[in-house]
């Protein structure tokens, strides 16, 4: 018999960030999810808000700042901070890649990216450098899925 938490595990791209799905919804009922994140500095997203889940990041690679409402924390390699749902957040690395290992409580966030990103190699590297995000497009979509950008707010204060 099989292990149930022992399946294939889909790679996609979004911008120049690859996102490996390590334990989806389907495989939790829902409960939770584990995305691994190889980011590229640059290509971060927006300035956004989930509805539906608590989101914990745990920086394995790189470091980052991360910007939770008004507030700015950073995050080397090894640290944890819980994303709570409801709270606007955005991430801007401040090395030229980072990976990261997030879990989303409950399940969903996967289902985004299969609906936005294209399908990728599972290849431990970021992909190319690409150019600015199609935002009217992760909006439309993310509306769909519990999630809430605001692209006319600062990723962080200059």
């Amino acid at each position: 018999m099989s292990d149930p938490l022992v399946a294939h595990t889909p790679t996609f791209e979004l911008r120049s960030d690859r996102f490996r799905i390590l334990v989806s919804g389907a495989m939790t009922e829902g409960r939770f999810s584990v995305v691994e994140t190889l980011a590229r500095q640059g290509s971060e997203l927006p300035v956004h808000v989930h509805r539906d889940e608590d989101e914990l990041l745990l920086v394995l690679e790189g470091c980052l700042c991360v910007r939770v409402g008004q507030d700015e924390q950073r995050l080397p390699a090894g640290h944890t901070l819980l994303l709570r749902r409801g709270v606007s957040h955005a991430l801007r690395l401040e090395t030229g890649t980072a990976r990261l290992l997030t879990v989303f409580c409950p399940a969903g966030f996967e289902d985004y990216l299969a609906a936005v990103a294209q399908p990728a190699s599972p290849v431990q590297t970021p992909p190319r450098a690409v150019g600015p995000p199609d935002v009217p497009r992760l909006v439309v979509a993310a509306q769909q899925y519990g999630l809430d950008y605001f692209p006319a707010l600062p990723a962080q204060e200059e």
